[in-house]
């Protein structure tokens, strides 16, 4: 079920043949009864919620209609200062049995900002699947942007928002020398929620030859069999999906050292780190990577091997079941 039942994972959804459920939330009468009527007619055993909103009515409904028991999970850390976060999640805790943190940073700052016992929040990492390679993207991508079959592309997958750190890519860009700038294409894909600043950065800087922004993509499976280099320069994070599929499709990263990365990568070894808000350190890891391939071909093996050990869709299904069967045995 969904507040808002429009976008890309509805369509998921029902193109799998899963019971999906538009509350409509934009209509807030007709989202409040129909909220209700659900929970006591299904008597569901369980609610998760993702997101402070739907982490507060799950737990307001639940209590109201009787319903399950609630899980919350928290995705991200950069949300956790805000007030009314904190607000909304304080006036949940009596009504929800658990929280999951995709992190153990995430565990350690909800516990802190909301006052929360550890037991009550268990760690459950993110998980990729294996993915499909295929070595025709390469060729594919590079046509469709007239990308010169020599040039190395650098990608990076993140909405356009200040706190990824897209500024400072581009500022490092402008820091690389002409000629070896002349062989890179920086490749964004993400929706734009900055109304258009980083386009406009992009001119101001000069480096217009060098950037692409291909806007939000649906499959970024394609994109990432054509990356040279993965790089995300986030300034806070969880556990990023994007940099854990990278790593899954064997790419050599590049990443800050924020949230919930340093758990993922261990620098010199399974990826490069680099301190946020640093164009500097940008432009240092990137020319690291471009001198050598042994190194980027050694990062990207032990990345791949990394992920699938540790981070593999198979082993975050795994521990969600241990849970879900752990609450069962709570409740009867």
């Amino acid at each position: 079920a969904c507040l808002d039942g429009r976008g890309v994972l509805a369509e998921r959804a029902r193109s799998h043949n899963v019971r999906f459920i538009d509350l409509k939330i934009r209509q807030p009468i007709k989202f409040a009864a129909s909220f209700y009527k659900l929970l006591r007619k299904e008597k569901y055993d369980i609610i998760q919620t993702h997101g402070a909103r739907a982490e507060m009515l799950g737990a307001l409904f639940s209590k109201l209609s009787g319903a399950g028991q609630v899980i919350s999970t928290l995705h991200d850390i950069y949300g956790l200062d805000s007030r009314a976060k904190k607000l909304l999640t304080q006036l949940a805790v009596p009504h929800i049995a658990m929280w999951v943190a995709v992190s153990p940073i995430i565990k350690e700052s909800a516990v802190v900002h909301f006052r929360l016992s550890e037991h009550r929040v268990k760690v459950i990492e993110n998980g990729v699947a294996q993915p499909v390679l295929h070595p025709g993207d390469v060729a594919e991508i590079k046509s469709m942007f007239n990308i010169s079959p020599d040039c190395k592309i650098i990608l990076t997958v993140a909405n356009l928002r200040r706190v990824k750190g897209h500024e400072h890519i581009l500022r490092a860009i402008e820091l690389i020398d002409t000629e070896i700038r002349e062989q890179l294409k920086f490749i964004f894909v993400g929706a734009d929620l900055s109304d258009g600043y980083f386009q406009r950065l992009t001119r101001e800087l000069c480096i217009t030859d060098q950037v692409i922004f291909a806007g939000f993509i649906q499959d970024v499976q394609p994109f990432l069999n054509s990356a040279d280099i993965f790089l995300l320069a986030s300034e806070t994070e969880g556990l990023p999906l994007s940099l854990m599929e990278a790593m899954a499709a064997t790419i050599p990263v590049i990443a800050t050292r924020v949230g919930g990365i340093p758990s993922i990568i261990r620098h010199n070894e399974t990826g490069i780190l680099i301190e946020p808000g640093s164009p500097e350190d940008i432009q240092r890891a990137i020319l690291e990577l471009l001198r050598s391939k042994e190194h980027r071909d050694l990062l990207a093996r032990n990345g791949a091997t990394r992920i699938m050990e540790r981070f593999s869709v198979e082993r975050m299904a795994h521990n969600y079941q241990n849970l879900f069967f752990s609450l069962f045995e709570k409740s009867t």
